[in-house]
This record gives C-alpha cells, structure tokens and sequence, in this order.
C-alpha cells in the first residue's frame, strides 16, 4: 500500500531533517515546524503552558495504562491455558485510552515514558497501541478504526506466549534455528485470533504482517509495496519504535529521539517516508516523557508540545549542574537551545523515578489550581 499512501494521506511538516543524532549524541535542534512558534516562547522560566488537565489526569492516565497491561497480562494467560479469549477489557481500555489521549496526549505519553513497573509483554503491547493511536490521530482515522488500531496493536505479539522464554530472555543474539522458532509467533497469534469473534478483517491483517516490510526484507511472506496494509505498515513502525525505546535482554534502549533516528536511516526502505514522518510528527522529534540534559550540565524533561499550535518540546528542569534539584519548577523552549542530548534509559539520573514522580505532582497540582 505504499503508493496509495502517498495519495490519500495529509501532508505532513518536514521534521525529519534534524533528526541526525545517534544514540548519546548531541543534537543541534532545528525543527522547522516548532521554529515557526518559538518566537512565542520565553526561553527560561517561561510560563506554565496552557493545558486542559488537572491533578487528577496523570494518575488516570497512568491506571489506564496499568489496567491495560492487566487486561493484556489475563489475556496472555488465558492463551497459554489454550481456553477461549475473551476481548471485551481489552476493548474496554482501547475506548479508555482513546478518551484519554484527546484530553492531553501528552499527559498518557509522559505517564508510558515514566512507567517501569511492567511486565516486558505487557509494557510492549500497551507502549505499541499509544503510539498507534497517536499515529493513527495524526492521519485523521474515526474512533471505530482507531479503536481496530489499537486493538491489532495489543495483541501483535500474542503468539509469544508460546515461544519459550529461553529464547525470549537470550541476552545474546539468535541463531538461525531460534530466529525461526521466535518468528512462529506471528502463525502462532493468528492461530489463536482466527476464532475469537470481534475482530475485523483489518486487525487480523494487522497482526499477520506488523513484520513485513515495504523492501520485502520482513516476513511470514516477505510482502512487498501495497501487499503490506496500512494497518500493518503503523504496526511495524510503532512496534520497531518501542521496542527500541526499552531496555531488553541484549540490548539497552535508546531514548525516543534516537529511536526516531534509527527509524529515519530506514525511510524508504522498510518504512514508507510519508506514513514515517507523519509519526515523527505525531509524538515530536524529543517525545513527551525524554529526558534532557543541556552542555552546562541541568537536566529536565519533556513534559508539553503541540504540534498542532507549532509549540516545540516545552522541558521542566529538575536538576542543576551539580543534579541538585531545583525547588521550583523551571520552564525553558528546548527548541530555543541550540544543542540538547536525550538521555537513554540508563543514563537517566539514579533517583530519576523518584524525581519525576515529584515532579508530575507539582506540574499537575499546578494546573488544577488554574480550573
């Protein structure tokens, strides 16, 4: 489907041209669409930025997505019992997730980003259906294909539960023989799906082909161009961007911005350009929830953008240069810093769980006192 894509999608800003940085590098900031807004931006304890939310939205947003992963937790257990699924939490959290996300995006990004408490699967399908409905949002789909979205990205890697966790867990590379066990998986979900009642045509295509890629490379057919449905072509972007952006057995995560990156060096190959740039557009060049640290030394996180409103990555300092806290918090326009490096998983500060925690308290406690 990628030629039709060219034809029926939005245009979408051209972002990805500064999306050069490797993993732990610095980056010279220059989105050209946040460029058009940062004039409206102060660059150093700027105001507060506009929201909808109040204090109770990011501990919502964050039981949304736990409740989410229990339902996914149930459902893989039920699967490995070989006994009927039943889909109707599943879809519960969809509908939940949905509302959410068009209260504040940003609020259920930052709440996945800071989120470390998951089982690996759980996290993995949750972090995959996030990303798919902000892509999905971005490319204007109605509630009842975004609710098939989503649904195709929970249950992507359902067939998992029958690979054996030795080779899940192999802190090493695969060898041949395992890479065909593991890649049963997608036989193996399907399998199980093809009974189930209340899925469309489009989520089980979804999940039959989230590994096939435009180039041919992918598989269980190694489809090619338009064999590869639009459904599939948003699951292999969001489920190659999140399992990048986590930590795993044999490899450590990257931040989001990096992952963009490694994304970015297989545009037009893998991936089709516009249905990519249309993802870096939707979640931002540095997602809600990265950290940041600046040449001087302070440290902050993402916590607002808006594409939309060309407003870049607003970024709320934690940390002096010294990674002394700040006792109030301090708003700066990253998009107004010339250089900026994102931290990955395991270069974030020792007590930065704790720190962001206190730190989504105050921001939202703030917000509530607005409404």
């Amino acid at each position: 489907m990628a030629q039709h894509i060219k034809q029926t999608l939005p245009d979408a800003p051209a972002i990805t041209t500064s999306l050069s940085v490797v993993a732990g590098g610095w980056s010279t900031v220059s989105n050209a669409a946040d460029a058009q807004g940062s004039s409206r931006q102060n660059s150093a304890d700027a105001a507060l930025p506009e929201h909808r939310t109040g204090s109770s939205e990011i501990g919502r947003a964050i039981d949304l997505l736990n409740n989410s992963a229990v339902a996914v937790a149930k459902l893989h257990r039920t699967a490995c019992r070989k006994q009927q699924l039943e889909l109707q939490p599943l879809k519960q959290a969809v509908d939940a997730l949905i509302e959410n996300f068009a209260s504040d995006p940003n609020t259920l990004f930052w709440a996945l980003a800071a989120n470390r408490g998951m089982y690996y699967l759980g996290r993995r399908a949750v972090g995959c259906a996030v990303w798919a409905l902000a892509l999905g949002r971005r490319l204007d789909f109605d509630h009842a294909a975004l609710h098939d979205l989503m649904l195709g990205a929970l249950l992507l890697d359902i067939g998992k539960v029958k690979v054996p966790v030795v080779i899940l867990a192999k802190a090493s590379g695969l060898n041949e023989a395992e890479q065909k066990f593991a890649r049963r998986h997608v036989a193996e979900g399907i399998r199980m799906l093809e009974s189930v009642d209340g899925l469309s045509p489009a989520t089980i295509e979804m999940v039959h082909s989230h590994h096939e890629r435009i180039d041919g490379s992918g598989y269980p057919f190694g489809l090619q161009g338009d064999q590869v449905s639009l459904y599939a072509q948003i699951a292999g972007i969001v489920d190659s961007f999140d399992a990048l952006s986590l930590s795993r057995y044999y490899a450590d995560g990257l931040s989001g911005h990096a992952a963009l990156s490694s994304l970015q060096t297989e545009c037009g190959e893998k991936f089709a350009p516009l249905l990519l740039e249309h993802f870096f557009s939707a979640i931002g060049e540095f997602p809600t929830g990265t950290w940041i640290e600046f040449p001087d030394g302070r440290t902050g996180v993402v916590c607002s953008q808006d594409a939309k409103e060309h407003v870049g990555a607003q970024v709320a300092l934690i940390a002096d240069a010294q990674q002394q806290p700040f006792l109030a918090i301090r708003w700066l326009s990253l998009h107004e810093h010339g250089e900026a490096r994102a931290l990955p998983p395991a270069e974030r500060p020792n007590h930065a769980a704790a720190m962001e925690r206190s730190l989504q308290a105050a921001i939202y406690a703030r917000r509530a006192r607005k409404y």
